[in-house]
């Protein structure tokens, strides 16, 4: 039963968005958001794009694909060990929003005892899933090391004020563009005229395939050449920082 309500706290709030999206927007961007399965190679030529243009970046991993596929768990190993940040992203893609203490510890102490196995070191950065997280899910979270997230929630923890930095992604952001039929170059364009200093890109390069983005996202990375996420939270007019999401919101089977 556990499991099927981290699946439902995946899906359910995903569906409310697409319930949202205007009725012209072409979904196929989305469908590929959804089933597009970003392979170890895939992540590989990724970290190979960024060493050349010399980014560090943010990576949020669903612990789940670290589990269930070699070759993801290969290559999320070798972007650590590059120097790239693997974020604590949940164990599924699940909403934090309503979820208390005890939920948030026991799934978060799960993704995070897997991602330290990978990478060799506990995650520091929380990428929270749509967005928003409860103050619950804060407090576990901090227990676990975790210093800053990507996201939003509460102030205060507990009574206290959070000692956690909250960093916001840059919006709208490239997912939300291209499937409004921006033409790639100018949608990243839109990114950097948007960011403020302190804010990250939230990028998803798994969806970049089916409207052609590709080569406009590594020509915008040479460009822009963004920060870490972990070095905006430190500094933040260092940023705007990096973050790429490479995987599927939940798993369909």
């Amino acid at each position: 039963m556990a499991d099927l309500e981290q699946k439902r706290r995946a899906v359910e709030p995903y569906l409310k968005f697409l319930r949202r999206l205007d009725d012209d927007v072409d979904l196929d961007t989305r469908v590929g958001h959804v089933l597009d399965e970003y392979s170890g190679d895939d992540v590989a030529g990724l970290a190979a794009t960024l060493e050349d243009v010399g980014v560090t970046a943010g990576f949020s991993v669903p612990a789940v694909h670290l589990e269930e596929r070699d070759d993801i768990r290969a290559a999320v190993g070798d972007l650590a060990e590059a120097g790239h940040e693997v974020l604590l992203h949940g164990y599924r893609h699940t909403s934090y929003l309503d979820v208390p203490y005890e939920t948030a510890l026991e799934e978060l102490s799960r993704a995070s005892e897997i991602l330290t196995a990978v990478t060799g070191r506990e995650p520091t950065g929380f990428h929270v899933p749509y967005g928003a997280a409860s103050e619950g899910t804060l407090e576990a979270a901090s227990e676990l090391g975790v210093e800053w997230i990507v996201g939003s929630g509460p102030d205060t923890v507990d009574g206290a004020a959070s000692e956690l930095t909250q960093l916001q992604p840059s919006r709208p952001y490239d997912l939300q563009l291209l499937e409004r039929g921006v033409d790639p170059v100018a949608a990243f364009e839109q990114l950097s005229e948007n960011a403020e200093a302190d804010s990250v890109f939230l990028c998803h390069p798994n969806v970049h395939f089916r409207p052609g983005a590709s080569e406009a996202f590594v020509d915008w990375l040479a460009e822009e050449r963004p920060a870490s996420p972990a070095a905006v939270a430190a500094n933040p007019e260092t940023g705007p920082g990096l973050l790429l999401d490479c995987f599927p919101p939940f798993r369909v089977a």
